[in-house]
């Protein structure tokens, strides 16, 4: 499901915007909702206040989806989720963090802390097939 990453990474970015340095914004500066410590981290600058703030600002959209795919949509196997679920699960990653969207989901659908879900006893199962079901 390979061809929904480009959809969905639009309509993320849709909502997401371009270049913003808000002060009372925690994030700080931010393009195409990739933060500045995202970016710095992305490419290895440590610490991340040493990469300018003028990489944020020139951030190309190439560079962003290749974050996005790695950080987020690779995160919660976006390419082994139906449509709608795939986009649905990388959105909620991309603001809440993959870890969380995934737990959210899992917990959706009945995956239990021991991996099992709905009574199956299935051990430890994959998650993806589980929550396709």
């Amino acid at each position: 499901m390979d061809r929904n990453f480009a959809r969905a990474l639009s309509a993320v970015l849709k909502q997401e915007g371009g270049y913003v340095d808000h002060p009372a914004d925690p994030g700080g500066a931010t393009n195409m909702g990739i933060t500045h410590k995202t970016l710095a981290r992305w490419r290895m600058v440590s610490p991340w206040w040493k990469l300018p703030k003028s990489a944020v600002m020139e951030l190309q959209r190439p560079e962003a989806a290749k974050i996005y795919r790695a950080n987020y949509w690779d995160a919660v196997r976006g390419d082994d989720l139906p449509s709608g679920l795939d986009l649905a699960l990388f959105d909620f990653a991309v603001n809440s963090g993959p870890g969380r969207a995934v737990k959210m989901l899992q917990t959706i659908v009945g995956v239990t802390a021991d991996g099992q879900c709905c009574g199956e006893g299935d051990g430890g199962g994959d998650w993806i097939r589980t929550s396709v079901r």
